[in-house]
């Protein structure tokens, strides 16, 4: 069985427990976490990682055509499939919002090393 690690819980700050601690994340909602990380991150603005990310906000904003959103798929398939404990990705689905189009629901179901099929959704937006 894969050891899908623990990492500190991050929203939109470090999550902090009652009792002052830092809260953490484990299991498939690390891997969850760590994927979002990915989606959210601007290729080449890590220096010591500069393929890491697919920068899904620079799509937002943009037409929602089918070539967007096959470039957003193979991006995030790429990227998925980078993380040792995604052992394949098998489907990715991308829903505009239809009030917001700042706004996209991302659904990729993947397989996860020692742990099987698992669908992540992913909500990504501004304003």
């Amino acid at each position: 069985m894969a050891d899908l690690l623990r990492d500190f819980r991050f929203k939109e700050d470090y999550d902090i427990t009652p009792q002052g601690d830092l809260g953490l994340v484990e299991g498939v909602d690390n891997v969850k976490q760590a994927l979002l990380h990915r989606l959210l991150t601007t290729k080449g603005t890590l220096v010591h990682r500069p393929d890491f990310g697919v920068g899904i906000k620079n799509f937002l904003g943009a037409p929602m055509s089918f070539e967007t959103q096959r470039q957003m798929a193979v991006q995030i398939q790429a990227q998925f499939s980078n993380d040792s404990r995604v052992a394949g990705v098998n489907s990715i689905q991308i829903q505009e919002s239809e009030i917001n189009p700042f706004y996209v629901t991302i659904s990729v179901e993947v397989e996860i090393e020692g742990q099987g099929g698992a669908l992540l959704d992913f909500e990504i937006g501004e304003g």
